[in-house]
């Protein structure tokens, strides 16, 4: 879940097609991400508005506005 806490992640992982990388980062009221995927992959990325985008080899890199939840 994400909160206003926590503002960017990022991480990689060796995946059997090569490296994925993925990091986002919340500022001004919007979702940033870019995620790296290997040759040979595709990736399904989910945003918390429920919306998911395929894409395939390379990098791909979104922005959505943001809705916190209320605490």
């Amino acid at each position: 879940m994400l909160s206003e806490a926590i503002t960017w992640a990022k991480g990689t992982f060796d995946g059997p097609q090569g490296l994925i990388a993925a990091e986002w980062s919340i500022k001004d009221g919007h979702l940033s991400i870019s995620v790296d995927v290997p040759g040979g992959s595709e990736a399904q990325i989910r945003f918390p508005d429920g919306s998911t985008v395929r894409t395939g080899p390379g990098r791909f890199q979104g922005r959505r506005p943001l809705c916190l939840p209320q605490t």
